[in-house]
């Protein structure tokens, strides 16, 4: 009989595998060793497991297929308490059909809750609130820090056309970086939204060297060579020190590390291109506008054998008479004011 057992388990291909037939066969081997009584202890046994076995999946057929509706009865308490409250009110677990990681559809599937739950509660309303909170922040704290430099900069030029020149480079900056990140696909998140004010604060820098480098100047600005080489080192040590944080495993570090990188190239950039362009312009048309005065006075000098006569020095806006100069070399010097 072992025997017919054994040569039937062989004989039912794909459903057992290599290890299990050896399995059997070695109990099979162990089963023919032993004498009768054993043998028949053994297969009942085994029997009367079996058969427990069946009837245990036979119960649990029959449950299955009631056509009596589910109730709390049926339900283990500790089930029971995790869904209804003491006050017998349900919770409603809702679950959103898209993707809720991308903002635009957790904004969509949060509207659709308020508008049946004002007072819904999870952990998608709890993320939708805590990154919109936290946007808000970054951006005030932004705003705070563009006026409190503004401030500064205020006491620093008394003039608010030299000041707003010199916080051309984190404001320029900030619109350049943002379109280089739209550009390289590259989004705004809680991890990076920090270098709003900190942009304001560290961009500013180069902007101020500039400023104060062209009013050490006369005539046309060009940037000096001194105020280049230390906003070029000053800068690209910064860079270096932020861009160390790509190297982290960390999204949120790299994601910090390459927008402040970024930024504070883009207001490097600016400082060291657009700023001088500007100021080299402005001083350009002062000049002109102080050359043509210049000429005006030198035509006015009165000559031998002619009256004084009474010229405006268009430079200090005083009224002079033509003896107090004995030539035009000695007109007051331009100075390296804007304001």
């Amino acid at each position: 009989e072992l025997e017919k057992i054994e040569t039937l388990l062989e004989g039912l291909p794909g459903t057992l595998s290599k290890a299990t037939l050896q399995e059997v066969g070695n109990f099979l081997d162990r089963l023919d060793q032993c004498d009768d009584a054993r043998q028949l202890s053994l297969l009942r046994e085994y029997q009367t497991r079996l058969t427990n076995e069946l009837w245990q999946s036979f119960q649990g057929l029959a449950m299955i297929s009631k056509t009596d509706p589910v109730t709390l009865g049926d339900l283990s308490p500790q089930l029971v308490e995790r869904f209804v409250s003491p006050g017998q009110k349900w919770l409603l677990q809702v679950y959103p059909r898209k993707q809720i990681w991308d903002q635009e559809p957790l904004a969509e599937f949060i509207a659709d809750v308020r508008s049946v739950d004002p007072e819904a509660t999870g952990t998608p309303l709890q993320t939708y609130e805590a990154s919109r909170s936290i946007k808000q922040s970054y951006e005030k704290a932004g705003l705070y820090a563009l006026v409190a430099a503004f401030s500064v900069l205020l006491l620093d030029f008394r003039s608010f056309k030299l000041a707003f020149l010199a916080m051309l480079p984190p404001m320029a900056g900030t619109v350049l970086l943002f379109g280089t990140m739209g550009h390289l696909n590259i989004d705004l998140n809680p991890a990076n939204m920090i270098v709003l004010p900190l942009i304001m604060g560290i961009g500013v820098d180069g902007g101020v060297h500039v400023v104060h480098d062209s009013l050490h100047q006369k005539g046309r600005y060009e940037i000096g060579s001194t105020a280049f080489s230390a906003i070029l080192v000053n800068t690209l040590t910064t860079m270096v020190g932020f861009g160390a944080m790509m190297i982290a495993r960390h999204r949120g570090l790299y994601s910090l590390g390459l927008v402040l990188t970024l930024g504070v190239g883009a207001c490097l950039l600016v400082s060291l291109v657009l700023l001088p362009t500007i100021l080299a312009m402005l001083s350009w048309r002062r000049a002109t506008a102080a050359d043509t005065s210049h000429e005006t006075f030198r035509d006015a000098v009165p000559v031998a054998g002619h009256e004084p006569a009474v010229v405006l020095a268009l430079s200090s806006a005083v009224p002079l008479t033509s003896h107090h100069f004995a030539s035009a070399d000695m007109l007051p010097p331009r100075t390296g004011t804007y304001g």
